[in-house]
């Protein structure tokens, strides 16, 4: 129990500060090593039932998608032109074809700098991470090159746990990058604060409350099992304190940022369940393999994904809910 509070508070300390940074890259590195992390324990879960993931391709896919949520300033354009526009006037060169090399390769890189920044815009609230089609065309493409050279060759089994591990990890995880991402205003203690930076955390308290409410109350009255298959240390009990959590944490950090009473209890009742099926998701992934735990890096929690596989669902609801229902805080 000490080792699991130890290993909680430090996860937490981190992810609240990346959370109140007001820049988007280091939230979107710490996601990415956390997601990397976990698609690598799924993989090393998977090879217990033979199969075999393209490892180096679900990295790279899961570090893409997780880094295609980032938005960046309208004038990323410009500023990109600005920077190569300058390095070109200070090439120093007196051999006027190497200055000509030279000035050929700076209008090359502007060119794909430029259409990068044009791909990377979030132009409207639907176009949420272009970069993702190009990443399962790719992944698709380059595995099934890759099964073509191993020498057993199994593309169904292996291409598909090769996909699934980057969206399950890195599509999922994105949307907390997108939550932070919102360009929307709360008020905090009187004070005008980042929406982003306020309802990433209500989604991160719910979820922690479920799992710690789930925790505490099922193994002081935990009798009923709520999927003795999957997950058989789980309760009815235990879950239904993990709902009540999710909803009193949502109540109160609603009524500090100010989000409208019926928003935060509706939002809170949700976290409390797909915040749940989460964690039974993961449980049925380690029943499959054989597993108890995915890995051990986390002392007192296993591995990463063991860790944060209930914020796998909560946080793309509440980047979809907010979306469709509160338009203006992004």
């Amino acid at each position: 129990m000490l080792q699991r509070t130890v290993s909680a508070l430090i996860g937490m300390a981190i992810i609240i500060g990346v959370v109140i940074i007001p820049y988007t890259i280091p939230i979107a590195v710490v996601v990415t090593v956390f997601a990397v992390i976990g698609v690598c324990e799924l993989y090393k879960g998977a090879e217990k039932i033979n199969i075999h993931p393209i490892w180096w391709l679900g990295i790279i896919a899961t570090a893409v998608c997780v880094f295609s949520a980032v938005t960046f300033p309208e004038n990323t354009e410009e500023l990109a032109q600005k920077v190569l526009d300058s390095i070109s006037r200070n090439i120093p060169s007196s051999d006027s074809q190497l200055d000509a090399l030279a000035q050929e390769i700076v209008s090359t890189l502007s060119i794909h700098i430029q259409g990068f920044a044009r791909l990377s815009l979030r132009h409207d609230v639907l176009s949420i991470t272009p970069m993702f089609p190009l990443m399962i065309s790719g992944l698709l493409f380059l595995g099934f090159l890759t099964e073509f050279f191993r020498p057993n060759r199994e593309p169904l089994k292996n291409i598909s746990i090769t996909l699934f591990g980057a969206v399950y990890l890195g599509w999922l995880l994105s949307h907390l990058v997108m939550l932070k991402c919102f360009g929307g205003t709360m008020e905090f203690w009187g004070k005008t604060v980042p929406a982003g930076n306020c309802l990433l955390m209500l989604v991160l308290l719910c979820t922690w409350a479920t799992d710690t409410f789930a925790y505490f109350v099922g193994r002081k009255f935990g009798k009923r099992k709520l999927s003795p298959k999957s997950s058989p240390n789980k309760t009815w009990e235990g879950s239904i304190g993990g709902w009540t959590g999710s909803v009193i944490l949502a109540l109160v950090t609603g009524w500090f940022i100010h989000l409208p009473l019926q928003h935060a209890l509706f939002m809170g009742a949700v976290f409390g369940v797909v915040s749940q099926m989460g964690d039974l998701t993961a449980s049925a992934i380690k029943r499959e393999i054989g597993i108890k735990d995915f890995g051990n890096i986390i002392p007192g929690h296993g591995g990463v994904l063991d860790r944060i596989d209930s914020i796998l669902f909560t946080a793309p609801f509440a980047y979809y809910y907010i979306m469709l229902f509160l338009p203006q805080y992004m």
